[in-house]
């Protein structure tokens, strides 16, 4: 077929017609007797303790249903798109709507610009906040005034980092500054709006096409692609030389995304994901998963959180996520310091969502691990929050021979500005700092591959149905 570009709306709309009939992916009845990777209901939060690690058949391509038409293992399938994979080029090579339009040839992701702003002290406001044009600016854990995150004194006393789009991309925190036309104020700000986002809450594991006795060496990559700009916003991303240790349980453990998900749109989420075998080359290695699925922006309710399995050729993968309707971005950044000396500490926050209209039992890892005598910025996460929640951190703090600390404090949803809150724990001091930013970014802000509206994307992109 011939090459075509549309971009008129209405009737012959080509955005609807890829949009109808896409869902969470088919499922034709079949037999199969598949190990699971982990033996816990994947529908449930992450528990603990051991499980279950080997799978002796390869994965369903074709999911086994009962007789309601669901699948017999309880989990919903999401589909990959057809003839769009890494391993053979075609995910690069095709012409296909989803391919052109969400530009899957381009392999570029989110980066930033720094600036350098130095900042004199008539510029200094109250509590010690930077003004800009008398609009307080978060200092963004780069401030020397804050001193849990003092390890940047190259920069002068009252130097500050902002964050600048360049040319190829976005990044997080655009909207953080408010504007003039905030109205009535950059508070209670009515001229920017809250956007529907999509929330990613966890990555695991669930099959694999060979047996495996003890945890595996997983690298690769899992990409989002929304219509805001779809470059590469990495959920996950580790090379061979530094696979990431999958234990028994089967949770990736994320390193995304680097700004909000906008789901004005169909998102695209990539997978190429392998396992590093005993072999010298990466040809050695076990393909996990290897396409692109569509994540609708209709796929479910407001703020309900859905697995869906991803099966490939070598294993499945299940994803963890809500959409969330007129939802503001948060920047969550961790902070320590004031550490005991010969202290042996381990440091647990998560995130999760308190509203009065509905119960969610989504939890994000914001950081997990041992922490350093130094003080220092432990973790930068960035997640949705809901304008009917709020965000709640939840702290463990644990030490060698002592008993374990828990904290928890709440974070109303803002659309600009930040909040922070400081844990005094005694062997060690914690700051959270809450950096909030609407995903409604002014087509004056939005270079070049950035769409602020869907239709855009399509715009002058020739396509062949496929």
């Amino acid at each position: 077929m011939a090459p075509r570009s549309r971009t008129t709306l209405g009737d012959d709309n080509p955005i609807e017609e890829k949009r109808r009939g896409m869902g969470g992916g088919g499922a034709e009845a079949v037999s199969s007797s598949m190990t699971p990777w982990g033996r816990d209901d994947p529908n449930e939060e992450k528990i603990g303790g051991p499980q279950a690690v080997a799978s002796s058949t390869a994965p369903r391509r074709r999911v086994a249903l009962g007789a309601d038409g669901r699948p017999l293992d309880g989990v919903m399938r999401g589909e990959l798109l057809r003839n769009l994979k890494h391993g053979d080029g075609s995910i690069y090579t095709s012409n296909s709507y989803w391919a052109r339009v969400y530009r899957l040839y381009d392999t570029s992701e989110s980066e930033m610009d720094n600036i350098l702003l130095v900042v004199g002290p008539e510029l200094i406001g109250e509590r010690g906040a930077i003004l800009v044009n008398d609009i307080p600016v978060p200092s963004l854990f780069k401030s020397i005034m804050n001193p849990l995150f003092s390890h940047t004194a190259a920069y002068p006393r009252t130097a500050h980092i902002l964050t600048k789009v360049t040319s190829a991309c976005l990044e997080s925190m655009m909207m953080t500054v408010p504007y003039d036309s905030c109205m009535p104020n950059w508070r209670v700000c009515k001229r920017h709006a809250y956007r529907t986002m999509m929330q990613i809450f966890s990555l695991k594991l669930a099959y694999t096409s060979s047996y495996v006795g003890g945890p595996v060496q997983l690298y690769g990559y899992v990409a989002v692609r929304d219509l805001l700009n779809p470059m590469r916003n990495y959920v996950f991303n580790r090379t061979r030389n530094d696979p990431l240790v999958v234990e028994h349980d089967g949770f990736i453990q994320m390193s995304g995304p680097k700004r909000g998900i906008r789901m004005q749109a169909p998102v695209l989420i990539e997978f190429n994901l392998k396992i590093k075998t005993g072999g010298e080359e990466e040809g050695d290695d076990q393909q996990v998963i290897d396409g692109v699925a569509i994540f609708g922006d209709r796929i479910s309710g407001h703020a309900r959180v859905n697995t869906q399995r991803m099966d490939g050729d070598g294993g499945s993968v299940d994803i963890k996520f809500a959409v969330l309707e007129r939802a503001s971005e948060a920047t969550v950044q961790v902070g320590i310091s004031e550490i005991e000396k010969g202290s042996c500490l381990s440091l647990c926050l998560a995130g999760s969502y308190t509203s009065p209209s509905y119960v969610s039992h989504g939890k994000i890892q914001l950081f997990d691990g041992v922490i350093t005598a130094e003080a220092s910025e432990l973790s930068r996460a960035v997640v949705a929050v809901a304008r009917d929640s709020k965000l709640v951190v939840k702290l463990k703090l644990s030490q060698k021979g002592g008993l374990d600390i828990h904290r928890c404090t709440i974070f109303p949803v803002e659309k600009h500005g930040s909040q922070s809150f400081i844990f005094n724990l005694g062997v060690a001091t914690v700051e959270v700092m809450v950096t909030w930013s609407t995903m409604d970014i002014p087509q004056s802000l939005l270079g070049p591959n950035c769409f602020a509206h869907e239709f855009m994307a399509s715009e002058g992109v020739e396509y062949v149905d496929e």
